[in-house]
């Protein structure tokens, strides 16, 4: 009986050692793949080049599609991959906000959405480009996937944006970050509301615009990951 009981209290530490490295290791993945996003992000972004103007004329995005088929294919493996990884990060960003929110779970959950469509349309409009060079296609139809693909990008700013004020708010009730860092997110969410104009104007300048919020979003998801790794480490 006397052993039974010392059997059990000796296992009693060693089980609570597991369950505390189970979060540390959790927000060192978490980590981890905030980084592997922004990486992957930044490799399916440039590694086809400069694209067309979004006004461009429908013989130059033809063109376009002809000379980088292989890089606009592997966009949206390169995409889709990062994007999964965004996923995984945001598991570290809802384990701060855990004690925060934990009465009123609708910021956590709007911005769980927020991040859901934004990231399933930015695959979607990858999927339109990579639709485009993958069979060999007249120049209106590679003009209007490459404009649909324009278009809902632009969408997914409406999402990401969402994310971001939803994010912020949180982190900033959670005290789990300096304040400058929900500055730049707001700041990158307002960029991003910016740049969805480009749903109903082809003006480069939305373009333009987006693909700054897109950087600014990359430095804060950055930051936010090296503030998981750190809190693992405490």
């Amino acid at each position: 009986m006397t052993e039974a009981i010392s059997t059990q209290s000796s296992a009693r530490p060693e089980a609570r050692r597991g369950a505390a490295r189970t979060p540390t290791l959790g927000l060192r993945a978490a980590a981890t793949a905030g980084v592997a996003f922004v990486v992957l992000e930044l490799v399916a972004t440039f590694i086809t080049g400069v694209p067309p103007a979004s006004n461009a004329s429908a013989a130059k995005v033809a063109a376009y599609f002809h000379d980088h088929a292989g890089a606009l294919r592997a966009q949206l493996l390169i995409g889709g991959l990062g994007i999964a990884a965004l996923w995984w990060w945001f598991s570290g960003l809802w384990h701060m906000w855990r004690t925060a929110d934990d009465e009123r779970p609708g910021l956590p959950v709007t911005a769980a959405i927020g991040l859901a469509s934004g990231g399933a349309l930015v695959l979607v409009a990858t999927a339109f480009t990579a639709t485009a060079a993958i069979r060999p296609i007249d120049v209106a139809t590679a003009h209007l996937l490459y404009s649909l693909s324009l278009v809902t990008i632009a969408a997914a700013g409406f999402g990401v944006a969402v994310f971001l004020i939803a994010a912020c708010t949180l982190t900033d009730r959670a005290a789990s970050a300096p304040r400058w860092t929900s500055y730049l997110g707001y700041v990158a969410a307002v960029v991003f509301l910016f740049g969805t104009l480009g749903v109903v104007s082809d003006a480069s300048v939305y373009t333009n615009g987006a693909t700054l919020a897109f950087l600014l979003w990359c430095v804060w998801i950055v930051v936010m990951s090296a503030l998981m790794w750190r809190a693992a480490a405490d």
